[in-house]
């Protein structure tokens, strides 16, 4: 028994001790009295039942407005002017780089330091919770270091906007996106018919065009739900979502 139930006994006992009294004295009949009781009863039934489901969505509420505020206490950037000038890669180093995430105390990274160039493969390997997302979200500026300093091309990160560098950068996270439309409009969002040509290509070029292919209706099939989406035993292990938002970072 839950607490609704445990709640709704404790009330109807003491509404029967209320209303006992004016029976044995005689001014209420037994029949007001088990009428009175058994409405009560009913009653109190419904709303105890109801209350925890109520309180929990009033603290989902609350949790949902604390969010919202500290949504909106974020400090607000300005970009620089040149904002739209187009950068390209040369190097990334990390010098001496600090950080940990805010609202906590552990170190997520501790004087962390290492360079990467131009026309070389790299791979960060470790354990759950040691750092490597954290890197990538320090070089696209989602967070900034407490210490230290990244260089992009030899200069501070911060000399470029974030306009620059979410342009040079694309990145998959592991918690991507994908949405209840169509394979093509999760490919390129908002993408008008004139597109469609490269939207075909990009899939091509992805080797995603054999996959499309086992759909009822192709680069047009429509996911009903997030929950159900690409779930088809046609597409199921071919990696689609991978290869579409992969399509999509690259667009």
């Amino acid at each position: 028994m839950n607490m609704g139930g445990f709640l709704a006994i404790a009330l109807s006992i003491l509404v029967i001790f209320a209303l006992i009294f004016p029976v044995v004295q005689g001014n209420t009949s037994v029949g007001v009295f088990v009428s009175l009781v058994t409405s009560f009863m009913a009653m109190a039934q419904n709303l105890t039942w109801q209350l925890p489901g109520m309180l929990k969505e009033m603290e989902q509420g609350r949790q949902l407005l604390g969010d919202m505020k500290r949504i909106l206490e974020l400090p607000e950037y300005e970009e620089k002017p040149d904002s739209s000038a187009v950068l390209s890669f040369e190097s990334l180093e990390f010098s001496h780089v600090s950080f940990h995430y805010p609202n906590t105390e552990a170190m997520v990274l501790k004087d962390m330091c290492f360079r990467i160039e131009k026309g070389h493969h790299y791979a960060f390997v470790g354990r759950n919770g040691c750092g490597k997302s954290t890197i990538v979200k320090l070089i696209l500026r989602l967070y900034e270091p407490d210490s230290g300093e990244i260089l992009l091309n030899g200069e501070k990160i911060e000399t470029f906007s974030r306009e620059q560098i979410w342009k040079l950068f694309g990145v998959l996270f592991q918690d991507y996106a994908k949405y209840p439309v169509s394979v093509a409009d999760n490919i390129a969002p908002g993408a008008d018919a004139g597109q469609r040509a490269k939207i075909a290509k990009a899939a091509e070029t992805s080797e995603l065009d054999n996959v499309l292919e086992k759909l009822p209706q192709g680069m047009d099939h429509l996911e009903k739900s997030q929950r159900t989406a690409w779930t088809s035993p046609a597409v199921s292990g071919s990696g689609l979502r991978w290869r579409a938002c992969i399509i999509r970072m690259q667009s």
